[in-house]
């Protein structure tokens, strides 16, 4: 895969964790916890998957560059 799709997938990622907390703050505040945790549940898929694309496009790169 091209090294800035990849990049551009690892910020999507990143930016749907951070949307996703600022909504699941909102809606815990006007709705309270009990209908905004899947908000919080959202977030942390995302990082995770932040995390796990990084990691896998870090680890490939310095594989090729051996």
């Amino acid at each position: 895969m091209n090294k800035k799709i990849a990049t551009g997938i690892e910020y999507i990622w990143l930016a749907l964790a951070i949307l996703s907390l600022i909504t699941g703050f909102y809606e815990t505040n006007n709705k309270g916890m009990e209908e905004s945790y899947v908000w919080f549940i959202m977030t942390f898929i995302a990082f995770l998957m932040f995390t796990y694309r990084r990691y896998t496009r870090k680890h490939f790169n310095k594989n090729n560059e051996k």
